[in-house]
């Protein structure tokens, strides 16, 4: 069985979580019998560290005529080709102009496909005008008349339903993690990034309102003097609001307790996780986030706001939930930094959970299985 995956961009440090879920389903992908994978993607980014971890993965690159709005060359034949060619398709994210058209032609060679928005169907955030546009002009559409819609949280089941999708077209297939990747190693994180030996509190993420890193430095700001061993680490990428965070670092005089370190990839996202006492997600609205995964099958616990889909980590799994809001955030701060014996207990239950149920090897045979539903429906 021939599968094409389909994502604008293919580096996570510009694509986000849903690259890196795109490069790990592809990769796993390969390691099941007579699957044959392919990427089709935008000619941005492409790093030889992305083309050396996809190894056995053809990677198919688009010409990108506006990168502000990722705009795909129209008259490539290799879209065509590539649709043509494989048996089941896989769209990935939503307001991705290679999506609409490769819609076109997965329609003109009646091709079955599968679509993966990954949390991306509600208008929020920036450019919501276009994002209407693109709904009106078969982004809705294509989401409506897809073979499989899946589901990467509970939450989204609402989303598809939005959009017009019979709920029995949903499945729900999470966001994985490749425990390899996430082993323990101690390589002197702390001397190669010189943040000492006191605890930390760790966001990994890109900088933008929608992660709410500025929610979590205010809350920071509130407690950091009743814990003053604590420090803040922001890594991640910036995405428009790093001045107005620093902005706020120098409000409150926090220059030598918080840190911007930017985009961390492989062994030294690893080596992070193991050395921090806390992972925080404080975002105003995401789907499930990989990062919630990386950091639980590193044994390191999890704060994160309920506007992630990611309730089911917390109480007896480990993680703890707050509000996207700042005085709830500082709360729970305040009760996780006062018990710290208690922060290695919750990384433990967080681990064994993800262990159990959202490792790759898993998750990729449920994909499996529906490739091939998918494959034997669209013959009838």
């Amino acid at each position: 069985m021939k599968i094409l995956n389909i994502n604008s961009l293919l580096n996570p440090a510009s694509g986000g979580g849903t690259a890196e879920r795109t490069i790990q389903m592809s990769r796993f992908l390969c390691f099941e019998n007579e699957i044959d994978v392919s990427i089709l993607t935008l000619d941005l980014d492409i790093t030889s560290k992305v083309c050396n971890s996809l190894e056995g993965v053809k990677i198919i690159t688009i010409p990108c005529l506006n990168r502000r709005f990722l705009v795909p060359s129209i008259f490539n034949n290799d879209i065509a080709k590539s649709i043509k060619d494989a048996d089941i398709i896989h769209l990935m994210g939503h307001w991705n102009l290679i999506n609409l058209l490769s819609f076109f032609w997965i329609k003109k060679y009646k091709k079955p496909y599968a679509v993966c928005p990954a949390g991306a169907l509600p208008i929020f955030g920036r450019s919501k005008l276009f994002k209407r546009i693109f709904n009106f002009f078969g982004g809705r559409y294509y989401i409506k008349v897809a073979n499989a819609n899946i589901a990467i949280t509970k939450d989204e089941i609402n989303h598809f339903k939005s959009y017009g999708v019979d709920e029995k077209k949903i499945t729900l297939l999470p966001n994985g993690v490749d425990p390899t990747l996430f082993k323990y190693t101690n390589n002197n994180i702390r001397q190669k990034l010189m943040i000492g030996e006191n605890p930390f509190i760790l966001f990994v993420g890109r900088l933008n309102l929608i992660k709410g890193p500025d929610l979590l430095l205010e809350a920071f700001s509130r407690v950091e003097g009743d814990f003053e061993n604590y420090s803040l680490i922001f890594a991640g990428k910036d995405d428009g609001l790093q001045e107005n965070l620093q902005a706020i670092v120098k409000k409150y005089e926090l220059e030598k307790k918080v840190r911007f370190i930017g985009f961390v990839e492989n062994q030294l996202k690893s080596e992070l996780y193991h050395a921090a006492d806390l992972l925080v997600i404080p975002s105003r609205f995401e789907a499930m986030s990989i990062v919630v995964l990386e950091s639980a099958i590193s044994g390191t616990p999890v704060m994160m706001t309920d506007t992630c889909g990611l309730e089911e980590f917390a109480g007896i799994n480990g993680g703890y939930l707050v509000r996207p809001e700042i005085f709830s955030i500082e709360r729970g701060l305040r009760v996780l930094l006062s018990n710290r014996g208690n922060l290695f207990e919750r990384g433990e239950q967080m681990k064994s959970y993800v262990e159990s149920f959202f490792s790759w090897s898993l998750i990729i045979r449920k994909y499996v299985k529906l490739y091939d539903e998918i494959n034997v429906s669209s013959r009838k």
